[in-house]
């Protein structure tokens, strides 16, 4: 990451509330967020959504909204058995979701690319007596996951700062999902022409369902949400359906290596494959399986 011995000046513009994404887009003359501009600024900010949530009423019922209609899908949905949420953040949402879902799973997950979102997160569902969620360190456009690993799949405003990249997005979380995927993310097509300036200068995602039709994707539902976080950002639900889902179940792990795709899985402190090739390690209980995260280790003994 080029921008890394830059830290300690983006920290201290970060804390002269100065929006580090658009600073990085100006360093550079990029017309849309670069993955480490992303995760720079949300490292930057990890902490802020759940202070808020413990101090704004309306930010926790705008979460509650938003688990609400994610839980409301999935408990019509015969027969899930996992649910993974792409961009947990702090969990705020996933919070509200989970204590809503009315049939048992056998697996909860989220991954983020931000490792201290993700630690704040833990600490946050723990608070909160949920314990059995499953934090990963990922990328959304290479996620360390097993094709159809998860029968749903949704985001909450995890694709937003993404403009630009929305096919890829779209088709890495497509990859994994096994039945559902529910995209709550920002409705540039719904938004007011002084809103859609604001979100196309902040590199904001647009298109979403127009991206999903021409890679084939059988979107069933599309519609404005009537909450959001910012009503100057009002997000739209999208739900694809994913036809002739997976029937096996995957028996031995649903990680794969982000560099190889060979499947990976726990061994000690770290996520290795049976075949030796990169190493991955495990922080504060999660596995941090960015591609950046890799150590070459083939000799490793197993």
């Amino acid at each position: 990451m080029k921008t890394l011995h830059s830290m300690p000046e983006l920290i201290q513009r970060y804390e002269n509330n100065e929006n580090i994404m658009q600073y990085l887009r100006n360093q550079t003359g990029a017309s849309q967020n670069s993955p480490d501009d992303v995760l720079i600024s949300y490292e930057l900010q990890a902490g802020e959504y759940i202070k808020i949530f413990n101090e704004r009423k309306d930010y926790r019922q705008s979460c509650q909204r938003y688990g609400e209609t994610v839980a409301d899908w999935i408990n019509q949905w015969p027969d899930i058995t996992s649910v993974m949420e792409a961009g947990i953040g702090e969990a705020t949402v996933m919070y509200q979701t989970a204590s809503l879902l009315k049939q048992p799973l056998q697996r909860i997950h989220g991954y983020d690319f931000s490792w201290s979102r993700l630690y704040l997160a833990s600490q946050f569902l723990k608070q909160n007596a949920i314990n059995d969620i499953n934090l990963t360190l990922g990328d959304v456009f290479n996620s360390p996951f097993s094709d159809n690993s998860f029968d749903v799949i949704y985001t909450a405003h995890c694709l937003e700062a993404n403009g630009g990249n929305e096919q890829p997005a779209l088709e890495e979380l497509f990859r994994i999902c096994n039945k559902y995927l529910i995209l709550i993310e920002p409705s540039y097509e719904h938004a007011t022409a002084e809103n859609q300036i604001r979100m196309q200068s902040h590199g904001y995602v647009k298109g979403l369902v127009d991206t999903a039709r021409k890679l084939g994707f059988n979107v069933i539902h599309h519609e404005p949400c009537d909450f959001a976080f910012n009503e100057l950002n009002r997000p739209a639900i999208t739900i694809i359906e994913k036809s002739n889902p997976s029937s096996t179940q995957v028996v031995k792990s649903i990680y794969r290596c982000p560099v190889t795709h060979q499947s990976i899985e726990k061994k000690g402190d770290i996520f290795i494959g049976n075949k030796p090739c990169f190493a991955y390690p495990i922080m504060q209980n999660i596995p941090c399986l960015l591609q950046s995260n890799a150590i070459l280790a083939t000799k490793f003994p197993l």
